[in-house]
């Protein structure tokens, strides 16, 4: 929000500054024949304008520059090993704004290539040295850029929104893997503005979803083909997560669940790990469509026939996952274009699991919402989800 305050005032002033800017330079320079050469009062007011206008443009630049730096260089984790990557990530991002422009001027030259590792038990970052020319160039933007793509998740989860588009937009630029390409378009780019805001994410995310149209009239097999269907699902469900898009983009979202929902009805023989990923898409789909009927029914129909089918859909959901034997996860997602085989109770994770309980929460206000947020609570200790699950629960307790 302040950003934005920001980018609008900077605007304004930039406006303001092209208007006067020339009378102000004629003010200077331009000597009066009068003989009283006194200044009168449009000059006055034009001087004034131009100085304020361009003192606010030189104010919020210093201040975006700062909120950016912030960004960039410090995070939520606080521990020992959040300040290390914190560090690690801005050596890195420095390491690529270096590349790029010896990428630019130069055939051959030598430069330092980051080696480093996030998993859990051993973060690490070092440098080696290596020559790159037009030898081995194109080697090591590969190497690059699968370092940038095994970022993905932790620059997520530590809130980096500006790496994150940064880095996207080198692998989109420098890969030559058109799978890095939609994936950055779909999540680096795409996801990432939504989460702020930003409207040119939908553009980002759309553009993935054209590259996965192109990749499945070209590919021959029945497994490539799956897999672009389900990364143009994973775009849509990001299109359709109506606490995110639904000021930017609210008449669409209904399409989008069911352009999703269509895709998901094409897909067929699937591995065990497909069949996964199928349920816990379906059940993503399902929360969006209720959350956005919920958003629907707050904004405007407030009907309380509308809340008692939202509140039975959430119900429903929210007793599938935890009375296996009342009711079953295709008749709690209802929608004809499912098969049924591909789905499994067992499948859903704990990041569907958290959303499900919040708004069951929010939405039931007895004892057993108790029990759903004590639930969220436990989840939450061990994880981080930078989503509107998080929201809804803060609402919820709140509340």
């Amino acid at each position: 929000m302040l950003k934005k305050v920001i980018e609008i005032i900077k605007s304004i002033s930039i406006f303001c500054l092209s208007l006067t800017a020339l009378p102000f330079i004629q003010f200077l320079f331009y000597k009066p024949t009068d003989t009283n050469n006194q200044t009168n009062i449009d000059d006055i007011i034009i001087i004034a304008v131009c100085i304020l206008s361009l003192i606010s443009i030189l104010i919020t630049f210093f201040i975006s520059t700062y909120l950016n730096h912030k960004e960039i260089s410090s995070g939520p984790l606080n521990d020992e090993s959040g300040k290390n990557i914190n560090k690690l990530l801005k050596r890195f991002a420095k390491f690529l704004k270096k590349y790029s422009k010896c990428m630019e001027k130069y055939d051959e030259f030598e430069i330092k290539i980051p080696e480093f590792n996030f998993s859990s038990n051993n973060k690490r970052f070092v440098y080696k040295n290596k020559t790159i020319n037009s030898k081995n160039k194109n080697l090591s933007t590969i190497e690059i850029c699968n370092k940038i793509m095994s970022l993905k998740r932790i620059l997520l989860e530590i809130n980096k929104s500006s790496l994150r588009i940064k880095f996207g937009q080198f692998v989109i630029k420098n890969s030559a893997d058109i799978n890095q390409k939609i994936e950055c378009y779909i999540d680096f780019l795409g996801w990432t503005k939504l989460l702020n805001g930003n409207s040119d994410g939908i553009k980002d995310i759309n553009e993935g979803i054209s590259l996965c149209r192109k990749q499945i009239k070209i590919v021959n097999n029945a497994g490539s083909i799956n897999e672009y269907k389900f990364k143009m699902i994973r775009a849509y469900r990001h299109l359709g997560t109506t606490y995110y898009t639904y000021k930017l983009d609210k008449n669409n979202i209904p399409l989008y669940i069911d352009a999703a929902f269509d895709y998901l009805s094409e897909l067929s023989n699937l591995s065990s790990d497909e069949k996964k990923q199928y349920t816990r898409l379906a059940v993503g789909l399902k929360y969006n469509k209720i959350l956005f009927d919920y958003y629907e029914y707050i904004y405007h129909t407030k009907s309380i026939t509308d809340l008692n089918k939202i509140k039975n859909n959430i119900d429903n959901l929210y007793n599938c996952i935890h009375t296996k034997n009342k009711i079953d996860l295709y008749t709690a997602i209802n929608e004809k274009k499912l098969n049924k085989n591909y789905m499994d109770i067992n499948y859903i994770d704990n990041h569907r699991k958290i959303k499900i309980c919040s708004l069951y929460a929010i939405l039931f206000g007895n004892p057993s919402s108790k029990q759903s947020l004590k639930e969220v609570e436990n989840i939450l200790d061990s994880n981080i989800y930078i989503d509107e699950a998080i929201e809804l629960y803060i609402y919820s307790k709140l509340k």
